[in-house]
């Protein structure tokens, strides 16, 4: 189905236009799927599994309530949630409704992605939390987590930050062609709220991990709508 909504081809080069105007919604919620996964994840595993590691973690961002906080072993299943977010994010954007801007969002989320890369590059940071983790039920799948995810890349946090940027993004996409509920953002919020909490009863995250992330979210969000004409 091609979009109902005009778009701004000086936007777009000939052939992304082509593409985003005549594109089924499959094809481009595959490739919105594929993007994400193609400049946004195997760039992460790269840094995260030979750049961070290599380069001397210089920067100490731990307080004394990271220590404090309790691991809670069944907080994996709000931390593994984000890998929901993304397959609704990009059904979201391949509505005909939102499709003239969901380009656009999407540059933006890779723009912000792309901009922690640097931080975890420039400022590597070792997550020295993991010693604190007690035997519990779910012992491999934490293994089996530490090791597709060595505990670098610290900060900003992207499960934060692209999590933030997501909720953001799909409350205010929504909010302009139908009406949400303050019900249904309150509950958005408290799921993102609990995500960010599991990043710290995982021990994958220090607490100024959560925040910096926070604020890079929210900032990345901000931009957006500053330099869009839907602000």
């Amino acid at each position: 189905m091609k979009a109902d909504v005009e778009l701004e081809p000086h936007k777009y080069s000939s052939i992304g236009f082509h593409f985003i105007t005549s594109a089924t919604r499959v094809q481009l919620f595959c490739a919105y799927l594929a993007c994400i996964s193609v400049l946004i994840g195997l760039p992460y595993l790269f840094i995260n599994n030979n750049i961070s590691r290599m380069l001397e973690s210089g920067l100490n961002v731990e307080i004394a309530l990271d220590s404090s906080i309790p691991f809670i072993p069944y907080s994996l299943i709000p931390y593994f949630s984000l890998y929901l977010y993304y397959p609704i994010f990009a059904y979201i954007l391949t509505t005909d409704d939102h499709r003239s801007q969901g380009f656009e969002i999407i540059k933006y989320f890779l723009m912000m992605t792309w901009f922690s890369f640097f931080f975890f590059i420039a400022f590597p940071t070792e997550i020295h939390l993991r010693q604190q983790l007690p035997a519990s039920q779910l012992d491999q799948l934490y293994q089996i987590m530490y090791f597709v995810d060595s505990p670098y890349n610290a900060w900003p946090s992207l499960h934060v930050s692209h999590s933030l940027f997501i909720i953001l993004a799909s409350i205010h996409l929504k909010s302009t062609t139908s009406d949400i509920s303050q019900q249904t953002k309150i509950l958005l919020i408290a799921l993102w709220l609990c995500l960010v909490i599991s990043t710290l009863t995982t021990k994958q995250h220090y607490v100024f991990d959560a925040v910096s992330g926070a604020l890079v979210g929210w900032g990345a969000w901000k931009l957006y709508l500053r330099n869009s004409k839907i602000a």
